[in-house]
């Protein structure tokens, strides 16, 4: 899946495409995108293809599209506050950014008393 956009240079060009194509609609997920760059889930060796709106698959390490990664971060309604939890997060792209818009406004502490 994927390839919905035309690939981009880099990171922002990237998330203009996503955005042209009306894949990211909201500025918390826009901003979210913007804050991680996709590349910096590649292996070395492969980083050319990290802005393709593409799935990407190496061995046990797996990417899916960018516009996938936006479709479901704009259904789930992300605000700040709000839990999440992603079982099998593989390179941990999307829990990385959908954990920066649940704390964008507000950071919360635990403190253990012993």
């Amino acid at each position: 899946m994927g390839g919905a956009v035309s690939a981009g240079e880099d990171n922002d060009d990237l998330i203009d495409n996503l955005k042209e194509a009306y894949y990211i609609r909201s500025d918390l997920v826009e901003r979210a995108f913007r804050a991680i760059d996709r590349a910096d889930y590649y292996l070395d060796e492969y980083r050319d293809n990290a802005y393709k709106d593409l799935a990407w698959r190496h061995g046990n390490i797996h990417l899916s599209a960018p516009c996938i990664y936006s479709e479901v971060m704009e259904a789930l309604d992300l605000h700040p506050g709000l839990s999440f939890l992603n079982l099998g997060s593989g390179t941990g792209y999307l829990s990385t950014m959908v954990g920066l818009i649940l704390v964008m406004c507000s950071l919360h502490f635990v403190f253990a008393a012993f």
